[in-house]
This record gives structure tokens, sequence and C-alpha cells, in this order.
């Protein structure tokens, strides 16, 4: 079972379409009827509850607004289909068995501002803590009417708070530009102008004690214009063999090449 999370970055509102039928045809013949949770940390434990129900082979938009009451917790926000009701509180995130092995389970994971909108396909799951992340940023706008963010999305299996660092570098030459702190469970969001990048150079993300789903996110300052997009883990990019041997290869020849 994956999690979606509801989004948020400046100038926005985060929303969510769920979708309960299958990805694929051969793996899950029947649907039926789930429940949507909310789920969210408050630093100790995972609190859920029943937000509504998706009846089979139908879609649910469900926006920030509507879960106002919890938007303004300080963890992310958490929405799940399920068979049956999570637990209300939970010490550790509640997991239940996938339906599907590939692809996953997604939604429309989506940000609006008054003018425009954007969105992708995707899910969330826990990650391992510690454990760490390498990002290199293809998706920065060079231009001084656009702001450029990088959304940090972590959950892991603990509900107890945590922090960590992001250090931010230039892959061309290798210099350190920033360190930003980092929590775990929830939206990071880490502006990434004014480091004194240029088109020329390449930005390279890395934390040693986090992982996380690095979205990066534009918007112009007139808010008529968002672009959301995310890169994927090394090991995505090998189809046969040790796929998670190759990223631990990657990560340790950069993780040489910066001295760390």
């Amino acid at each position: 079972m994956s999690y979606y999370p509801l989004l948020l970055a400046p100038e926005c509102t985060g929303w969510i379409t769920l979708c309960n039928y299958a990805p694929n045809n051969w793996e899950n013949k029947t649907c039926n009827s789930k429940y949507i949770n909310i789920t969210y940390s408050d630093g100790e434990v995972w609190r859920s509850r029943v937000f509504d129900s998706i009846k089979s082979d139908c879609l649910m938009r469900i926006a920030g607004n509507d879960l106002i009451e919890v938007k303004q917790q300080s963890s992310i926000v958490l929405l799940s289909m399920t068979d049956s009701a999570l637990p209300e509180v939970s010490e550790m995130l509640p997991i239940n068995k996938s339906e599907t092995a590939m692809p996953a389970w997604r939604a429309s994971l989506g940000l609006s501002s008054e003018f425009s909108e954007t969105s992708y396909q995707g899910e969330i799951d826990p990650f391992p803590s510690p454990g760490s992340m390498l990002s290199f940023c293809t998706f920065h706008q060079f231009n001084p009417q656009i702001n450029n963010y990088l959304l940090l999305m972590n959950i892991e299996k603990s509900a107890k708070y945590r922090e960590g660092t992001l250090d931010i570098y230039n892959a061309h030459d290798k210099k350190h530009r920033n360190t930003f702190k980092l929590q775990n469970n929830m939206i990071n969001v880490i502006s990434l102008d004014n480091l004194n990048f240029t088109e020329e150079d390449l930005i390279l993300n890395l934390s040693k004690d986090m992982c996380g789903i690095p979205l990066y996110f534009s918007i112009t300052k007139d808010k008529k214009h968002l672009s959301l997009e995310h890169t994927h883990p090394p090991a995505s990019m090998v189809i046969h063999g040790n796929r998670w041997g190759v990223q631990k290869i990657m990560k340790d020849y950069w993780f040489k090449r910066l001295s760390l």
C-alpha cells in the first residue's frame, strides 16, 4: 500500500486525485470500494482517521482546503486507500500489502495557484532511517521572473521526528554552495535561487542522513506559470543486474569526489 502526500509550495495549494482502479489488468481482476484515510505524525505517533470512501473504478479529487483541520500540521499529510480503516493511533506507519507489484497504485499529486496548476503521477512509501540521497537538478529555470524550489518529501516508519541536512554542490567544480536542515516525515521546502548557479552549472543535492523524493518546482512571480518535475533514483536507470548495487556505486563515487 502506498501513501499519497498533499503537496505544499510557496504561493500554491496542494491537491490529490485518487484513482480506485488497478494500474494493470493482469494482477488484480477485482476492485472494491475503499476507505480514504488521512494520516500524519504528531512527533510521537501516527494519527489516522477515515475521511471518505471511494467506489470502484472512480476518481476523487481532494484539495488542501478540504483538509483544513489537518493541513496545518507540521508533518506531511498523507492520504491512502484501504479495504479497512487504519488504526487511529500507531507508533509505526501502518503498512498493508500492495495489491499490485508493478507499477504501484498512483494518484495525481498537484499544486495550484490562482491562475494555473501542475501535477505528476506518484506515490510515496517509507524510506529507511537513516538513509542517503543523491539528486541532480536539471530542471532549474534561469530567469529573474521565476522562483525555483526543491520540495524534498520524506516519510519513515517511525512517527518520531528527527533532523538531517542537505548539502548543495556544483557538480562541475565540486564547490559547496549551501547546507540546509531537513526534517523527516514532512515536505522540506528549499529555495534554489540566490546560490550563484549559472546555466552552465549542474546542481547536485546530497544528503548523507536522510532519503527522500526530490521534486523541483518553479513558479513565475505573477503565479501564471508552474512547473513540477522529479528525478529518479540512479537504480531506476538500470534494467538488468543488481540495480541497488549500481545505486550504491554511484553514491560512493560522488561521496568520494566530494570528499565526504
